[in-house]
């Protein structure tokens, strides 16, 4: 496929954010020694990690449930084994090689042909996933700094309390209009194509899952301080909020550099940049390499057993 001078601008974007966010991170964390880090993850207890493994679960458990209200939706007819299995692996390759030149679907691209999926039932069934994600942070996001108290965002000192309350609105909005539109239209037409749109229940469903799957990553990273105790789960909830919604737009793989930097800025004064270094460390650990580590040995051995059957038939 022929790529387009936006897609080279949003990587060059991408690139450029990522290598400033890298040595923004690094400047921060120049005083803090290897050894500080290690003691702060050596305080994570036992149950911490038992509550993040259950919290990642929990988010894989999310997705494949949005992955499945998308097969039905695209009317794939596949067994929820495969559709579970196409979103976990996905997902997985998706959170770590989030690149746009690499492309974000193309593990769930190679799953989903090997079943004869159409092109335009995958193009349909991966922008209802992604909308199930996008919705979901939405939804989160703009509960969180709608109802959080003003002085928790205050003590953030990056925005107005108001200005808050303002991308909040636009937030929830836009999932007031979607959810509008899949109650009130039943498709649209963009140039020679016609895309059905979801019923409010499948919508609903889509949103469900959506929010259920950021509300266990929010949680997941919570529970990995050291200072749990101590980091008030309002500010920081915001916190995460602002600084995913500035990754994703970033369109940087894992939001490596630009999460870490803005968490760690953000939360600053709640909890020493050591214990944040900690918890973002296991975060990533937990949430983003051995999840792909699984998925790839999954991925390469589904495709090996389709090398040998093809070579033997």
């Amino acid at each position: 496929m022929t790529r387009t001078w936006f897609d080279w601008l949003a990587t060059g974007v991408g690139i450029a954010l990522l290598i400033g966010s890298l040595l923004f991170l690094a400047q921060m964390v120049q005083d803090i020694t290897l050894t500080r880090i290690l003691s702060a993850i050596h305080q994570v207890a036992l149950w911490q990690i038992a509550a993040a493994i259950g919290l990642t679960l929990v988010s894989f458990g999310m997705i494949i449930g949005f992955e499945y209200t998308a097969a039905r939706y695209t009317q794939l007819g596949l067994p929820f084994r495969n559709v579970a299995y196409a979103g976990t692996v996905g997902e997985a390759f998706n959170n770590v090689l989030n690149l746009s030149f690499l492309g974000a679907s193309a593990a769930r691209l190679r799953i989903y042909t090997q079943w004869n999926v159409t092109p335009q039932q995958f193009t349909e069934h991966i922008a209802f996933v992604g909308l199930s994600s996008w919705f979901g942070f939405t939804v989160l996001g703009g509960a969180v700094l709608l109802l959080a108290p003003s002085a928790a965002l205050a003590q953030l000192k990056i925005l107005s309390p108001l200005l808050f309350r303002l991308i909040a609105a636009v937030f929830l909005l836009t999932v007031v209009i979607y959810f509008f539109a899949c109650v009130r239209i039943p498709s649209v037409r963009l140039f020679r194509w016609r895309i059905p749109i979801p019923s409010w229940q499948l919508a609903t469903r889509q949103i469900g899952y959506g929010v259920g799957d950021w509300i266990a990553q929010a949680l997941l990273l919570y529970v990995l301080f050291p200072s749990v105790q101590t980091v008030p789960l309002v500010p920081y909830l915001v916190a995460f909020t602002v600084a995913m919604f500035v990754a994703i737009v970033g369109h940087v793989p894992a939001g490596l550099g630009v999460f870490d930097s803005g968490t760690i800025l953000l939360l600053a004064p709640f909890a020493p940049k050591e214990h944040v270094i900690a918890a973002l460390i296991l975060f990533r650990l937990m949430y983003h390499v051995i999840p792909f580590i699984l998925a790839a040995v999954a991925f390469g051995e589904g495709e090996i057993r389709r090398w040998i059957t093809a070579a033997t038939e």
